[in-house]
Order: C-alpha cells, then structure tokens, then sequence
C-alpha cells in the first residue's frame, strides 16, 4: 500500500488535518510526507511547535542523501501562539518562492491549548484566522497540519482539539489510533488501515 497514493492522495492542493493521541504516528507521517516532497526536487516548510522534528530521525528515513533533503526543508519553531499565529500571517513571502512543494503546521493546537484556558474567545479568532489563511495557501500547495485529541469529560471519547473549526476547514482529515495502530481517512471518502511502524517509517 502507497500511504501518498492511498492516504495522502498524492499530497493534492488541499487542506489535509491529521489528528490522534501522543504516539500515534503524526510527526511521522508528516516526515514522511516531507520526504516524498524532497525526493522530488521540490522545498518544504515546515512549522514545528513541539520541537518534533529530530534531524535523527529525518536521517533514518532518508538514507544516505539525508544531508542534502535537508537544505531543502525551511523549519519554524515558534514559541508562543502568538508566534505561531504571526508566522503562519507570514508564509506569502515563502510560498512565492520557486519550487515550494508543501506546507506542515506540526502541531497546530500546541500553543492553542495553553492560550485557550485563559483567552477563550481570543484564542477560537486567532485559530479561526490562522485556518482560513492556510486553507487560502491550499489552492497553491498542499498543507498538512497535524493536532492534539483530548477525552470529552461527558461521553469519554477522544475528540480533535479546536473540534469544527478544524474539522469543517480540512478538506481531507486523517485519524491516527495508537491500540491497535491504524490510519483511518474519514474525508473526502472513507478508507482505512493498520499499520506498524519501525526504524524504516510506516509499513501497512
């Protein structure tokens, strides 16, 4: 199974969610996507607000041409939302760049969950302004951006943080499940699958 071709759709001009519990796969998948961009010549920018993206593992993943992939990743790692919210206000400048094949928010509700507890309504605007900005960048290349689940303390099911806003925004949202390991692609179609992961990356 092709995890780009059956799950990513060949990173196609869209707004992907990816979202799931610590462990479950979500920094992975999106290296994994970076690499796929990489491999084909093309640049990568990638948005890490929990300092997950180890150049150890990018290394693993990509053998002996590591080194050279990674001139072509441009990596951000605020620290505040509102850094991240600044940030991603300023990504025109870096999406004009030639050869600019896809965008990576890894996590986006990292920052917004601390803001949340304090600034509510302030922190739902910036949210709702930072998805409506990158769905616009969508229609120029695809944007992955991953998020955190937390237990509704009524019914006990995991829900994606940010709930509609995120949800009603991705065009394609993907479920990462940790017990038994799985990637479920709830939008636009259904599709799923087990998976394990290793040194290599995904194998289904």
């Amino acid at each position: 199974m092709n995890l780009m071709q059956d799950f990513l759709g060949d990173l196609p001009l869209s707004l992907t969610v990816v979202y799931g519990g610590p462990a479950t796969g979500k920094t992975l998948l999106c290296l994994t996507a970076v690499l796929y961009t990489v491999r084909q010549g093309k640049k990568v920018i990638f948005i890490d607000t929990e300092k997950g993206f180890f150049v150890e593992r990018f290394q693993q993943l990509a053998g002996e041409d590591a080194n050279k992939y990674l001139d072509q990743i441009i990596l951000f790692r605020p620290t505040s939302f509102k850094g991240q919210h600044e940030q991603i206000m300023k990504l025109e400048q870096f999406i004009k760049q030639p050869n600019v094949g896809l965008l990576i928010v890894d996590t986006l509700g990292y920052y917004y969950r601390r803001l949340l507890k304090s600034k509510l309504l302030l922190a739902n605007r910036m949210l709702i302004t930072q998805v409506n900005t990158l769905r616009s960048y969508a229609s120029r290349l695809p944007i992955i951006v991953t998020n955190q689940v937390y237990t509704d303390v009524e019914t006990q099911e995991q829900k994606i943080v940010g709930g509609a806003i995120l949800l009603r925004s991705g065009q394609r949202v993907i479920e990462l499940q940790k017990d038994p390991r799985k990637i479920m692609l709830k939008q636009p179609q259904q599709q799923e699958s087990l998976f394990t992961i290793d040194f290599d990356g995904f194998h289904f």
